[in-house]
């Protein structure tokens, strides 16, 4: 079945297990609320109970109607496994969360490449984007504008204090 048509929950066989799931703010301390373009780690920690050789870490980010924003694991983003015993902790580092505001929710994921689940969560985690922008969708890329001939567009006094400030 296609993971995106799942519905909210747990599963796997848990021979890799995922024993905790933080998402930290720029300053790496646990949050749930997120300014847009700011940094996001999601932090796993996991744990194997006999070594294994073949395993990929996932991420999936969606909204609240269920739109993959964006996801990825381990393999496609050509990671070699090597034998993995006990604890360890892996992190997905964001920069910049460039989402506009909404709720999100996330998916984590422990697997094989090819695709056995030791432990998938399923939209288990949520977390708020804040801006105070306006602007609609789901993606807000890192943009400038430019301008030519007779137009003449300048900042306005609040954006030219705090170009960096995406507060609401």
């Amino acid at each position: 079945e296609s993971m995106f048509q799942a519905g909210e929950g747990r599963w796997g066989s848990r021979e890799v297990e995922i024993t905790g799931v933080d998402l930290l703010g720029p300053d790496g301390t646990p949050a749930h609320v997120f300014q847009s373009g700011e940094a996001m780690s999601v932090r796993l920690r996991v744990a194997a109970k006999e070594p294994v050789d073949d395993y990929v870490f996932g991420i999936g980010l969606f909204n609240v109607e269920g739109v993959c924003c964006y996801g990825t694991n381990t393999s496609l983003e050509e990671y070699e496994s090597a034998p993995f015993p006990g604890e360890g902790e892996v992190r997905f580092v964001m920069a910049g969360l460039d989402l506009v505001p909404e709720t999100y929710k996330l998916d984590v994921a422990a697997h094989k490449k090819d695709g056995y689940q030791y432990d998938y969560h399923r939209l288990l985690y949520t977390f708020r984007v804040k801006s105070r922008l306006h602007d609609a969708g789901i993606y807000r890329p890192r943009h400038a504008w430019t301008f030519a001939g007779a137009v003449s567009l300048s900042k306005t006094a609040r954006a030219l204090e705090d170009p960096a400030d995406d507060q609401e």
